[in-house]
């Protein structure tokens, strides 16, 4: 008598388990956070009202003027120009009181939040203007809640069961369809590749790293949960339907913390992150090149997509956090460091050089576009063009390769300003097209080998990556504390910042900010407690 083959146990299956308690626990905390996170539709007529005292589009002194208001799902911007050109010089962002960091103002709504291109004292006196008048004129109420807003219009009684948790139900019921039906036909198997469990190590250290200067990143968990459940059941769907097979592995975490560390949505509007990631699974298992592998970086397929229609209908809501991302001292240098990790162990990093040696020469010229060193971009050109399973083949079209993600993103972004859209997504929406020119970038990559005389062979890899450092590290000691000092944003309320005489947070008396490569005096700040 033969003993019935053993039914293996699923680790998918303990770890969705272990979501839905855990979202299950969370889920009330969560409900009462976010009970006012959510802007209904219909308060544009009363967010302008709340500048009332200062008008929108009306001529300011300096020759100022509020000309946009933008609300999104959670947030109201109010941009301040100057005429005639309209060239923005600040912004008086308003977003939920509960996220006010200490010692930030805050309205009966709103936690008030500034953002200054530079130093400028009319900007300051208008946009110090336009939150009194918000202070003075906020009744409250603004917000609804995110059960009414979102699920029963008209109601003020949130649903009995977040409707995020009946999607972590779902994709518990569909993992356990699966096991029942395909375990015993050995269609499933347990496979870890390195080359999916270390950028999600990555992107988590990145994450964590994160969290510290921005409390929101800790509500952001719950959605990024959410969104890694359905990920790993939409990609159990395809395999099963493509391969009719499924191997369980960490294949859907990279896409998923790569799509959040770009951009986020609150649990609100988490089904835009939904879609985003929807759109990376689908290229990945149905857009396949002749010889098994896909053609597009996924996440920077669903980004690219999505980015094209919010670019268009910004109503969506952006969920652009980048000048939050790269408010924290040290994020390009840490990005740049653990990219070491993966430059090191493969031969990706002449795409990261070349597209970086392109924007520097914009900005060398003084074309205003991208800068290498701005945090989200430094993790474009870092982390996300440089999945190996979508780059060239060779490093001369690696190179090919970068020079023209680099020209895409300056045109994109370019173009996208002069015709007053955002620029935003523009930083990912040449990646699809560069990865389906892969194969043309390898067979131009072959004349610039024989000019080259074999230098960008993967035997010189380390002499690739030191130029690459060397240059990241140049663009850091020289430009720095100017770029950070540029575009401050609203830093007087992030840990260990200083104020100087002028009331400012300028990078004259904030070195662990301005300076390149403070990480360890940033740690011993943090174990002491005090800058």
């Amino acid at each position: 008598m033969v003993a019935a083959p053993r039914r293996p146990r699923s680790p998918l299956f303990v770890a969705l388990l272990a979501l839905a308690l855990l979202a299950t626990d969370l889920a009330a905390p969560a409900v009462a956070r976010a009970q006012d996170q959510v802007i209904p539709p219909g308060r544009e007529g009363v967010a302008r009202d709340l500048i009332a005292d200062v008008g929108w589009m009306t001529p300011l002194e300096g020759g100022l003027q509020f000309t946009s208001i933008a609300l999104d799902e959670t947030t109201v911007r109010y941009t301040l120009a100057r005429l005639p050109d309209g060239h923005p010089v600040g912004a008086l962002v308003l977003a939920p009181r509960a996220t006010a960091l200490p010692f930030e103002p805050t309205s009966a709504s709103f936690v008030l939040r500034t953002v200054r291109d530079a130093a400028d004292p009319h900007a300051d006196r208008a946009l110090a203007a336009a939150a009194a008048s918000v202070v003075a004129r906020d009744q409250g109420g603004f917000y609804v809640a995110l059960g009414s807003a979102v699920l029963r219009p008209g109601s003020d009684r949130p649903p009995l069961v977040p409707w995020w948790l009946w999607v972590v139900g779902a994709c518990l019921a569909a993992a356990a369809a699966a096991r029942a039906l395909y375990v015993r036909r050995d269609q499933m198997h347990l496979q870890v590749r390195i080359t999916h469990a270390l950028p999600a190590c990555i992107q988590l250290t990145l994450f964590g790293y994160w969290s510290l200067y921005w409390p929101p990143m800790g509500d952001q968990a719950l959605s990024i949960l959410v969104q890694l459940a359905y990920a790993i059941v939409l990609d159990m769907v395809l395999s099963f339907a493509v391969h009719k097979r499924w191997a369980i592995g960490f294949a859907p975490f990279p896409v998923v913390l790569s799509t959040n560390l770009f951009a986020q949505f609150s649990l609100g509007g988490v089904h835009f992150s939904l879609v985003i990631i929807t759109l990376a699974l689908l290229s990945k298992a149905l857009l396949r090149r002749k010889g098994g592998g896909h053609i597009f970086n996924p996440s920077a397929f669903g980004l690219a997509l999505f980015g094209l229609v919010n670019t268009f209908f910004p109503a969506l809501g952006s969920g652009d956090y980048s000048h939050e991302f790269g408010a924290t001292p040290n994020m390009t240098e840490l990005i740049i460091l653990l990219g070491l990790i993966v430059q090191l162990r493969v031969p990706v990093v002449l795409a990261t050089l070349s597209a970086a040696l392109v924007l520097v020469g914009f900005e060398h010229y003084e074309v205003r576009t991208f800068v290498p060193i701005f945090a989200p971009v430094a993790l474009v050109l870092v982390l996300l063009i440089t999945d190996p399973a979508t780059l060239p083949r060779t490093n001369p079209g690696r190179v090919v390769f970068g020079v023209f993600v680099g020209l895409g993103m300056a045109a994109f972004d370019l173009w996208f300003e002069v015709h007053d859209l955002t620029d935003f997504w523009t930083k990912v929406t040449i990646l699809p097209v560069a990865n389906a020119l892969s194969p043309l970038f390898d067979r131009l990559g072959q004349h610039l080998d024989r000019v080259t005389l074999g230098v960008l062979q993967p035997r010189f890899n380390r002499v690739h990556v030191a130029l690459w450092v060397a240059l990241a590290v140049f663009l850091l000691v020289d430009g720095k504390a100017d770029y950070i000092d540029h575009f401050w944003q609203a830093r007087e309320a992030m840990p260990f910042v200083q104020l100087d005489a002028a009331g400012r947070a300028s990078c004259a008396v904030n070195p662990l900010y301005c300076e390149p490569f403070t990480l360890l005096q940033e740690a011993r700040v943090w174990l002491s407690g005090t800058p």
